[in-house]
């Protein structure tokens, strides 16, 4: 492209990407994490006006149709776009020859999804499926059309972008998704509709956004590097697959339509402030560790910090989740989902070592092991799957049960495997996050028990949220304060404090300074 005021290499020169690399990291953690109470309450509103107006099975209709839309989804985008914001160097050729790559394969394997649809209805003995999956195909085209620009503004740190195009497709989605189903009474399409409407604001987002343009040109040869990072990730992305949606495939296959419906509730609503807080700092955190990925002790500290603040978020979430289940499924979705409340509480209970467990992706990410990465994967997922298998014969509670059981005991070998060869030790990580996961237990059970069951829906909901809440911070905050081994992440918090004070006071400033220099002309 003759404009160089579109390359990947003006973009990048345009700031000194590593220069306050601590000051732009903080940011992105207190955006990431002040970012979190709209997107929970979008989602909260969303989910309880859709929960109300349809049924279980049409959610479960449109859990089964995603399970290979999301599978094939996988090879869409070859882990290019995580590799474009981990390798070490960045240029036009190579940014565009990912562009490309990730749309040829985008469009490449909806042909493929067309081809294995009519099996989809044979598994889940109902055609729906089938027609489902041939209607959510295009989103992978859809989804590879910004891959790139998103992981570009990712790489360049563009906080603030990165957050309102993610609220703003997520409202659009959502929106759209309530007005077919209330409007149009469209029943489990409106579920569509709302991807649809997620997917493409996302993509005309970033494309706004992001200044950059690719070229034409597919250069093999200098995007070999990141096609090798990229390979590794889709190779652990495909088996990690079976760990995220064989539960799915299992309780659908199973126990049906319905009981998937409930099941998809209840996981979607325990991920959803989960998945926020770890996507949202996972976002801010591999481009910041990737950074210093030769720099040992600067990546341990940042890690290790990073690592404390999404367990004391999840793990708090996770209790005070448990302590509130049947209430709040209630109060949210309405009588008729009542069911979901003990897998909720059980899919809840895998939170308190998933979330840090979560963060050894930061691990491999940041310095390249993707290739270890995968092998952990190829360990631990038929582990998960047997425990599925297992549970799946008690329904669809079963399933969660083994899931929060499984997840739990994998803490310690899942960074045993991962720190190997790593600037940190494995004995540094659980002295800091055991103590937090062992008072989050704790104060779950204090919650759930404190309230009696013939209270209102409302009290019940409030008191035992603000039990398991008191009971966790407290002691924690405490710990954190006084402990030698909390004293990066005491620093850390301050620091984020004042990176935030300082960027609004910053933005507010030039605000008022052009809205006095337009009422000066």
């Amino acid at each position: 492209m003759s404009d160089n005021r579109h390359t990947v290499e003006h973009i990048l020169a345009g700031e000194d990407h590593s220069a306050g690399l601590g000051a732009r990291t903080a940011l992105g953690g207190v955006l990431a994490i002040g970012v979190q109470p709209i997107r929970i309450i979008l989602q909260f509103i969303a989910t309880a006006l859709l929960s109300r107006i349809l049924a279980p099975a049409d959610f479960g209709l449109i859990a089964s149709a995603v399970i290979l839309t999301n599978l094939v989804g996988i090879f869409s985008d070859l882990g290019l776009s995580t590799a474009t914001v981990q390798i070490k160097t960045l240029d036009q050729r190579v940014s565009s020859s990912l562009f490309w790559l990730g749309l040829i394969f985008g469009l490449g394997l909806m042909p493929l999804l067309w081809f294995a649809a009519p099996w989809m209805g044979v598994v889940f003995k109902d055609p729906r499926v089938a027609l489902l999956t041939y209607a959510i195909s295009p989103t992978l085209a859809i989804s590879a059309l910004g891959a790139q620009h998103w992981a570009i503004i990712v790489r360049t740190m563009q906080w603030f972008t990165m957050h309102w195009v993610g609220l703003l497709s997520h409202a659009i989605g959502a929106f759209a998704g309530v007005v077919a189903a209330l409007v149009f009474h469209a029943g489990y399409w409106s579920l569509v509709v709302s991807l649809y409407g997620a997917s493409i604001s996302a993509t005309l987002g970033v494309w706004y956004y992001c200044r950059w343009r690719p070229s034409l040109v597919i250069d093999l040869t200098a995007s070999r590097k990141a096609l090798s990072v990229g390979m590794g990730l889709t190779g652990f992305s495909f088996v990690n697959y079976f760990h995220r949606q064989l539960d799915n495939f299992i309780v659908g296959a199973v126990a049906g339509v319905v009981q998937l419906g409930l099941y998809s509730r209840a996981y979607q609503l325990m991920m959803m402030p989960i998945t926020i807080f770890n996507k949202a700092l996972t976002s801010a955190m591999e481009p910041a560790l990737s950074r210093v990925q030769d720099q040992p002790e600067r990546w341990r500290a940042a890690y290790l910090e990073a690592l404390v603040l999404v367990t004391l978020l999840g793990v708090g979430t996770a209790s005070c989740m448990i302590a509130a289940g049947r209430p709040l499924i209630v109060l949210l979705y309405g009588e008729k989902w009542s069911g979901t409340a003990t897998i909720f509480e059980w899919l809840s209970a895998s939170a308190f070592a998933g979330v840090p467990v979560e963060t050894v992706g930061w691990i491999y990410v940041s310095l390249g092991h993707s290739r270890r990465m995968f092998i952990w994967s190829l360990i631990f997922t038929p582990i998960v799957g047997a425990g599925f298998l297992i549970g799946v014969r008690y329904g669809a509670v079963g399933v969660a049960m083994s899931y929060a059981i499984v997840m739990n005991l994998a803490l310690i070998p899942a960074f045993l495997f991962a720190t190997r060869k790593t600037p940190v030790k494995t004995s540094s990580i659980l002295v800091r996050v055991l103590p937090i996961i062992l008072f989050g237990i704790a104060s779950a059970l204090i919650g759930r028990n404190i309230v009696d069951a013939h209270w209102p829906l409302f009290a019940r909901l409030v008191l035992s949220t603000g039990a398991a809440g008191l009971s966790f911070v407290i002691p924690v905050g405490a710990m954190v304060l006084l402990l030698p081994c909390y004293a990066g992440v005491r620093a850390r918090i301050l620091q984020l404090s004042m990176s935030a004070l300082s960027t609004i006071r910053t933005r507010i400033n030039g605000v008022r300074g052009r809205r006095r220099a337009s009422g000066a002309s």
